[in-house]
Formats: C-alpha cells, structure tokens, sequence
C-alpha cells in the first residue's frame, strides 16, 4: 500500500471505510460548460509534499490528463490553525 492509500490521522480514519481501498476517491462528469464541482475535505499533509489532490482526466475512456489541484499557502495555513487540523498537521 502506498503512502497515498494509508489512512494514518484520526480525522480520516472517522471519514473513511476501514480497509477500504477506495476512500475519497470519486468521479465526478463536468457540466455542458466543461466544469465540475467536488465537495472533499481539505487534503493532509506529509512531510516532503505540497498539500494537494490528484486529479485525472478523461475523454471517450482515455486518460487524456494527469496531474495534481494544489492550494495557497495561505489558505493552507488558515485551515490547519483549525481543528481537527491543529491537532494533526504540525
């Protein structure tokens, strides 16, 4: 299992399916304007790594894109002054 599929902080232990493979990962179809909308929690953090969420695009079955949403400093800092953050992210 990679770090990635490891559900080490009590926050996401309490969102997620023990055991599961799947956990906050989802599909979401775009609108007929090409957008869509996700409603997560805010990502985790791991020691070497930008706070972000990996994204994968699809068109007629293909993957046409890979690549990762990243968030501002700033609106990361906001967010881990908060709990559950504040108990987990420093």
């Amino acid at each position: 299992m990679s770090i990635y599929n490891q559900v080490n902080k009590p926050l996401l232990r309490r969102l997620v399916e023990p055991g599961s493979r799947t956990f906050l990962r989802g599909m979401q179809r775009t609108n007929l304007n090409g957008l869509a909308l996700l409603r997560t929690i805010y990502p985790g953090w791991y020691q070497g790594r930008t706070v972000h969420i990996h994204v994968k695009v699809h068109v007629g079955g293909n993957v046409v894109h890979t690549g990762q949403l990243y968030f501002p400093d700033t609106l990361t800092d906001k967010v881990y002054k908060k709990a559950p953050y504040s108990r987990t992210c420093t």
